[in-house]
């Protein structure tokens, strides 16, 4: 079976993280994807302060985003790498660069208006931290401003705690999707009209979109988001505490027709809902009561976050959760509608069988 992107060349001139994993997301689909690294060190991300771990040499970070390529280093700023570089270009059906100097980019002759008034049919896609549009526009950009400044630190965290930053690089990992896709479309539009397209893409317009119904709830009704345990998930510090077990469970249950419908679970008493002994009690009750206790803000801003939040119960609720062991905890929620999941680690993912239920 051919590969979808089998007839396409895109060139790569990015580092790090969002522009080599869009390049990747087109190699993975069949594209010959060429990139450019800089001579005697490559990719950044190869080995200078991006590991432990190595592999051969090089990082795990670098391997990560650079399957299925094939890689050429030379000095573009020579005049014989310019010339392999114009050649390359002209070959390609798709370039990318995370270069946010317009200036450095023209100087070169590997902007947007230079390189597709030679080649009409070029797809052109810039990967910055802000594009080059707007009072940021031209600055250098990385995830962790990113995830700062799109708003998405403000409720991450524990309730009393400051600002959290995801451990992976979501701004870039979204950016380079959104690319890969805005790239596609570009294609598809290409086969209907003929000509390229020029995309400008960053990772803060990226990760705003991680704001979702989050966002939505402020623009709509000026609701803002407070940091607190929604998602249930409690880290496990004492594997004695689950019977030896040591797995940390993450439970998941917003739909209200929940309560209607587990007025029928064996042994469900919803006047006790909130019963903390698992023998007896409705786990999805119970979490319908926790959710709208944890969403119950006062928009005047009058109670304390103690009285919005009853973070007693919900201490209570997991500790007993933390108390049983894990058989009994999978009877429970076999019992139930609520979707849960164990917390895993790598190591269980990758190499491990799958522990569901």
């Amino acid at each position: 079976m051919k590969a979808i992107l089998e007839t396409i060349r895109a060139v790569e001139l990015t580092e790090a993280l969002a522009g080599p994993y869009c390049a990747m997301l087109l190699g993975d689909l069949g594209a010959d994807v060429i990139k450019i690294e800089r001579p005697g060190v490559g990719d950044q991300s190869r080995s200078r302060g991006w590991g432990p771990p190595f592999v051969g040499g090089e990082s795990a970070y670098f391997l990560a985003a650079n399957r299925n390529k094939r890689s050429i280093t030379f000095n573009y700023d020579h005049p014989r790498g310019a010339e392999v570089f114009q050649k390359l270009l002209s070959s390609a059906d798709v370039f990318l660069h995370n270069q946010p100097s317009l200036a450095s980019l023209q100087k070169r002759g590997i902007d947007a208006e230079t390189l597709c008034a030679k080649n009409p049919r070029l797809i052109y896609c810039s990967i910055t931290g802000y594009g080059f549009t707007g009072p940021k526009a031209g600055m250098p950009g990385y995830d962790i401003l990113a995830h700062a400044e799109a708003g998405v630190m403000s409720f991450t965290g524990e309730p009393a705690g400051g600002p959290v930053r995801y451990p992976i690089a979501i701004a870039d990992m979204t950016c380079g999707m959104y690319a890969a896709m805005g790239i596609l479309a570009a294609l598809l539009h290409r086969e209907k009209t003929g000509r390229g397209q020029i995309l400008d893409m960053a990772l803060f317009d990226s990760q705003l979109t991680w704001l979702a119904n989050v966002g939505s709830s402020y623009l709509n009704a000026r609701a803002s988001p407070q940091r607190c345990l929604t998602h249930l998930i409690e880290k496990e510090r004492e594997a004695e505490k689950m019977g030896g077990h040591g797995e940390s469970r993450g439970v998941g249950s917003v739909d209200t027709k929940l309560e209607e419908r587990n007025c029928r679970v064996r042994g469900c008493n919803s006047a006790a809902a909130t019963s903390l002994d698992q023998q007896s009690f409705c786990l999805d009750h119970f979490l319908l009561r926790c959710y709208a206790r944890l969403e119950a803000v006062d928009p005047r801003g009058k109670k304390s976050r103690e009285e919005r939040v009853d973070l007693a119960a919900m201490r209570a609720f997991i500790e007993a959760l933390r108390n049983a062991r894990v058989a009994p905890w999978k009877s429970v929620c076999k019992q139930t509608i609520s979707p849960t999941a164990s917390a895993r680690v790598c190591s269980t993912f990758c190499f491990g069988p799958a522990n569901c239920f």
